[in-house]
C-alpha cells in the first residue's frame, strides 16, 4: 500500500505548526516495508530525502518534519507494486522545480510502457531514473506541459497544470484501452513549488482548509523544560492546504473527502479550486 500526503502553507517558518495536530490522522503510519521519500521547497530550492523503510517500523511524521522551512512540502511512503525498492524508484519524483507522486498501479503498464516513451521529447525520456509506471505518467505530465509551451517557465498556474495531467491521463487511458485495459485507479500529487494540484480518481484524496491556528500545539510542546505557566501562541494569519490519501473507507478526522474524478487546486496566493475529471 502506498500513501502520500502534501502542505502548501502561507508561512514557511509555521509548517510545523500546521502540521502537529495532526500527524497521528495522516495515514503514514504503515507498517509495510518499502521506502519513503520527501520533496519540500525551501526558499526557492528544492530538496529531497528519501529513507528506506522497516517493516513494523512506524513513521513519525513530527520528527520527519521538525526543522524544515518550508512553504510546500510532498511525502509518499512505498510499498513496491511495479518497480523495485531502489533510490530512483521513490516518489516524489524530480524534474527541475517539479515534483510529482502517485497512488495506484496502471493495468497493462509493460505492454503500453514503449507508447508512452514514444510520446516523450528526448530530453524528457533522457531524465527518466527508475523503472515505475508512477514516473513514466510524470515525465508524460511534463511532456504535455512542453507541448503547451510552458516547460522552464515559473508559475504556470493550476488551470494549465491541470489540463496537463487530464491529457496525460487520458493518453495513458488510450493506450490502455488499446491493450484491452479500463482507465486504471489513481491518486496524483504535483507541483511546480508555486501551485500545488491534487487529483483523485478512483482512490480517496482527503483535505483540510487552515485559516489561522489557534492555541499552536507545538509551540506548547516546544515551551522550556521547568516553566511553570504555559504561553498559549496564536498563528491567526496563517493559510494552509493539508492533504492525504490512502486507501481507507472515511476521512481521517478533521479531513473532508474530495470527491470522485475531482482536482483539487491551491495557488500561491492559498485560494482553494475545485475540478471535475472528465
Amino acid at each position: 500500500m502506498s500513501v502520500f500526503w502534501g502542505l502548501s502553507i502561507s508561512n514557511d517558518t509555521l509548517a510545523e505548526c500546521a502540521l502537529t495536530p495532526y500527524a497521528d490522522q495522516i495515514g503514514l503510519r504503515t507498517g509495510d516495508a518499502g521506502a519513503w521519500g520527501l520533496g519540500y521547497y525551501s526558499r526557492g530550492d528544492l530538496l529531497q530525502r528519501v529513507e528506506p523503510k522497516r517493516h513494523g517500523e512506524p513513521l513519525d511524521i513530527s520528527d520527519i518534519a521538525h526543522g524544515i522551512r518550508t512553504d510546500l512540502i510532498v511525502m509518499h511512503s512505498r510499498t513496491a507494486t511495479v518497480g523495485r525498492v531502489r533510490p530512483e524508484n521513490v516518489h516524489p519524483f524530480r524534474f527541475n522545480d517539479w515534483i510529482f507522486a502517485h497512488n495506484g498501479t496502471f493495468a497493462g503498464f509493460e505492454a503500453i510502457k514503449d507508447k508512452i516513451c514514444h510520446a516523450m521529447p528526448p530530453f524528457i525520456l533522457r531524465r527518466l531514473m527508475g523503472d515505475t509506471d508512477s514516473e513514466h505518467i510524470f515525465h508524460l505530465f511534463l511532456s504535455f506541459l512542453y507541448d503547451m509551451g510552458l516547460m522552464g517557465r515559473p508559475n504556470v498556474g493550476i488551470a494549465q497544470i491541470r489540463d496537463a495531467l487530464h491529457r496525460a491521463l487520458a493518453t495513458v487511458d488510450e493506450f490502455a484501452g488499446h491493450v484491452g485495459e479500463a482507465p486504471s485507479a489513481g491518486s496524483f500529487i504535483v507541483s511546480d513549488g508555486y501551485s500545488l494540484v491534487v487529483l483523485s480518481r478512483g482512490l480517496p484524496v482527503d483535505y483540510v482548509l487552515i485559516e489561522g491556528i489557534r492555541d499552536c500545539s507545538h509551540c506548547r510542546k516546544s515551551i522550556r523544560p521547568g516553566e511553570v505557566k504555559e504561553t498559549r501562541v496564536d498563528h491567526l494569519d496563517v493559510r494552509a492546504v493539508l492533504v492525504s490519501s490512502e486507501a481507507s473507507s472515511a476521512p481521517p478526522t478533521g479531513f473532508q473527502r474530495l470527491n470522485e474524478n475531482a482536482f483539487l487546486m491551491v495557488t500561491k496566493a492559498h485560494s482553494v479550486e475545485f475540478s471535475a475529471f472528465s
